[in-house]
């Protein structure tokens, strides 16, 4: 009959039109990777910053992306972040590390909002895991921290050198920055820094703080990391990291100090770190204060080994964001113990989280109370 085959051909396209709506689909995952430092937003306010429902719907993430792969904008105190991902997740990284949600089983389109009362102070950069630009987006509120000056072009020096460490039992390159002009009598005042492949954003914010006599001039040394990611970390391989800081005090201080004319006082050594990083700069000037008497010490969990004792002449500034809870708890302990074995110790809490440029900006105020212009 007529009207039968016309019923037919109909669910016929039906399915067809599933079938192929199905195919285009992307597989998404049984389950959203979320934050374990993240709460869901109760019904009262009061976390700092919270996961919320989702507050837009697919039109206009669709709308807002355009021809990008990644986007945010701010209605209120809540930040919105929409995403084109054809994968089966879209996750981001940076301030936010968590998963998205999809917005549709047909299409590529994923999302998540966030409540956060001081969006205003808050810096947060947002990137998208496999991105293949590796771009990352930042939100800087007009109460926040600003950003330090930056150079794009160097007016010091600035090279790589490697070092035949016996102690370490092969090469290891050091990145070494040095000012324009000959060395103060007593030479450069100097930072000395861990994760040396990862220096160049700091590098070039020092140049122009010492071009705008903002800080007197220093040296940047800065130690590669190797393939042990426990060196740093004396709780972790106590062997590597002796075999590390025999490698500090022995043979790459040294050559600072004859070839690049790096001072010899610790009084005008600051030693920086963030993460594990940062541990070992508190480790290393705790362990042996001729390495440096002043530390900034940025987004560290805790010491793999907290070994303070009274006496010491140390200055610690540290610094953490109220975004990354184990380091905000890592911070406040350090700074409790020190304080308790009469090290001075500040901690400067930011509306931030686990990311490089509240670190630069933070940096930018420890050097100048390390190295004020003369």
């Amino acid at each position: 009959m007529p009207g039968e085959t016309s019923r037919y051909l109909s669910v016929a396209l039906f399915l067809s039109l599933a079938s192929t709506a199905q195919a285009q689909a992307p597989k998404q995952s049984t389950q959203i990777v979320r934050s374990a430092f993240i709460p869901d937003c109760g019904p009262k306010p009061g976390a700092l910053f919270c996961r919320a429902p989702l507050a837009f719907l697919y039109a206009e993430a669709e709308r807002r992306l355009g021809g990008s792969d990644l986007v945010y904008w701010i209605d209120g105190q809540t930040l919105n972040i929409a995403a084109r991902s054809p994968t089966a997740e879209a996750r981001l990284t940076g301030t936010i590390q968590e998963g998205l949600a999809p917005m549709s089983t047909v299409g590529s389109l994923w999302g998540a909002s966030y409540q956060a009362p001081q969006l205003d102070r808050s810096i947060f950069e947002i990137g998208l895991a496999g991105r293949p630009d590796g771009t990352t987006l930042v939100y800087r509120g007009p109460l926040a921290p600003p950003a330090p000056p930056s150079n794009a072009t160097l007016k010091g020096k600035l090279e790589v050198v490697e070092v035949d460490s016996a102690a370490l039992g092969g090469p290891r390159k050091v990145t070494v920055y040095t000012p324009p002009g000959a060395p103060p009598t007593g030479g450069w005042p100097a930072v000395i820094t861990a994760d040396g492949q990862a220096i160049a954003p700091y590098v070039a914010m020092i140049d122009a703080m010492i071009e705008r006599r903002e800080i007197r001039p220093v040296a940047v040394a800065a130690l590669w990391s190797g393939t042990n990611g426990g060196e740093y970390l004396r709780g972790h391989d106590p062997d590597a990291y002796s075999r590390h800081a025999m490698f500090v005090q022995r043979e790459a201080l040294p050559m600072l100090e004859r070839r690049f004319h790096v001072t010899h006082d610790a009084g005008r050594r600051l030693l920086f770190g963030t993460d594990n990083g940062g541990d070992w700069a508190v480790q290393a000037a705790l362990r042996d204060p001729t390495t440096a008497s002043n530390v900034a010490a940025f987004s560290v969990s805790g010491l793999s080994e907290p070994p303070f004792r009274s006496g010491r002449r140390l200055h610690l500034q540290m610094t953490a964001g109220a975004y990354e809870g184990p380091f905000l708890r890592g911070s406040r302990q350090i700074c409790s113990l020190a304080s308790a074995s009469g090290t001075p110790c500040k901690l400067e809490v930011t509306y931030s989280g686990h990311a490089p440029l509240i670190w630069q900006a933070e940096l930018a105020k420890a050097l100048k109370a390390v190295f004020p212009p003369r």
